[in-house]
């Protein structure tokens, strides 16, 4: 009799172990069984995954409490600190002040306050004589203003606010044409000055006022300052019996410019004998104001002779046949004049 064999029977491999999680070959197909496989192999990644972490978490948590037994081990080890107590903290409080700040004695103390006070009092009385000897110095060298100094000044403003008022011109005797204002700082300048005015030609004919100011003193000349510019001597009593505020005019004739002036008679008694006692040295007593004529005589006259212009009479004297001489008149006016032409034209104008 034949023993039963014993293993595997041929034609069959040995039995597979059936792992568990595993799906059985129960006739799925091929492509079925990889993806049971696949599902298989994820599933177990994702555990064996989670075992890893759970690893690491435990080998920190043993970390950290071995590095928490290290600092209590060190903190058994070391001396406790030092803790003071409160007569300790108050020891300190009083005794500190000492070691930082020495003591000072008394007696030094007060003898440097004193020492700073001495110092303090003498610097202000330094202060003080210096600033009085400052004071004199500069006082002395300004010496006060001098009131008899400051009149002047005080004349002057006043002088000043006086020029520039325009002194009144007085009121011409007859119409006249034009008028001419001769300005001069000094007296003496008036016959230069005159002088160069009727040397000027003119082509117009007719009368031209002339004014002469004084702009020093502000003024127009009147009669008897401007007979005494030049000299002219007069009978005692002749120019009392005339106002002063004349009337002085150049008359214009064929180029020439006669010189002529006119007054208003305030006493007609005895004036006519007094311009005829004057005719002798008339002539030399006017010799400086016919210089500021500018033409030379050609003959003295030997007398004056009189005649009428309109039933107006004056006496005249001639120097040339160029209408050049002397003619006056005391009539209703006193009028002078250098040439026969300028004295009828005067008297026409005082007759209208």
């Amino acid at each position: 009799m034949e023993e039963p064999q014993t293993g595997t029977p041929q034609g069959f491999g040995e039995p597979k172990e059936e792992k568990a999680g595993q799906p059985q070959d129960i006739g799925y197909p091929q492509e079925e069984k990889k993806e049971l496989l696949r599902r298989e192999e994820i599933k177990t990644m994702s555990k064996d995954i989670s075992q890893l972490r759970e690893i690491e978490a435990q080998k920190e948590k043993e970390r950290l409490m071995a590095l928490e037994a290290q600092k209590e081990q060190q903190r058994a080890s070391s001396p406790p600190p030092f803790l003071p107590t409160e007569e300790t903290l108050k020891k300190f409080e009083t005794e500190q002040p000492k070691s930082f700040a020495p003591e000072i004695p008394e007696e030094i103390s007060s003898s440097n306050k004193n020492v700073w006070v001495k110092i303090g009092i003498i610097a202000v009385v330094l202060l003080v004589i210096g600033g009085a000897v400052y004071w004199f110095l500069t006082m002395r060298e300004q010496p006060a203003p001098d009131e008899t100094e400051q009149l002047p000044v005080t004349t002057t403003t006043e002088e000043v606010v006086e020029q520039r008022e325009e002194p009144v011109i007085p009121l011409s005797l007859f119409e006249m044409q034009s008028l001419q204002t001769l300005t001069a700082a000094s007296i003496e300048d008036v016959p230069l000055i005159l002088s160069q005015f009727l040397a000027t030609d003119s082509t117009n004919t007719g009368f031209i006022r002339i004014l002469i100011k004084d702009v020093t003193n502000n003024r127009y000349l009147g009669l008897a300052e401007f007979f005494s510019v030049f000299n002219v001597n007069t009978p005692t009593g002749l120019l009392d019996k005339l106002n002063d505020e004349f009337t002085l005019f150049a008359y214009s004739s064929n180029g020439n410019n006669r010189l002529g002036l006119a007054a208003a008679i305030e006493d007609n008694e005895n004036l006519y004998i007094l311009g005829k006692s004057w005719e002798p040295t008339m002539e030399s007593d006017t010799e400086e104001l016919f210089a500021s004529l500018n033409e030379e005589k050609t003959k003295s006259p030997t007398s004056f002779k009189q005649t009428y212009y309109k039933k107006y009479p004056f006496r005249y004297a001639s120097f040339s046949g160029n209408q050049f001489g002397i003619c006056w008149s005391a009539y209703n006016y006193f009028i002078w004049t250098t040439s026969g032409e300028s004295m009828i034209r005067t008297i026409d104008s005082l007759l209208k």
